[in-house]
């Protein structure tokens, strides 16, 4: 299931730290889709979440921790998404 996938800013929210497997120190920036996202796309965002704490990922591995890039991620989808929410 590795392909590219692309998202609008009003496709996705809530971007936060969590640690992929339970019982590790590694965060991954994580984060939910919209209501309209998943009435459209999202059939498996529940099960995931449900497994992970989050509906979808963009991974570890960045230079800034995961806590300061979810503020980024934030602040740019205050600012770009135009839903607002």
């Amino acid at each position: 299931m590795l392909r590219t996938v692309h998202w609008a800013w009003d496709d996705i929210q809530n971007f936060r730290p969590y640690s992929p497997v339970s019982r590790t120190v590694s965060k991954h920036l994580g984060f939910d889709f919209t209501d309209g996202y998943r009435a459209r796309k999202g059939r498996f965002a529940h099960a995931v979440k449900a497994l992970t704490s989050v509906e979808g990922s963009f991974g570890g591995g960045w230079e800034l921790g995961a806590a300061e890039l979810a503020d980024l991620f934030n602040q740019a989808r205050a600012h770009w998404a135009t839903d607002h929410g």
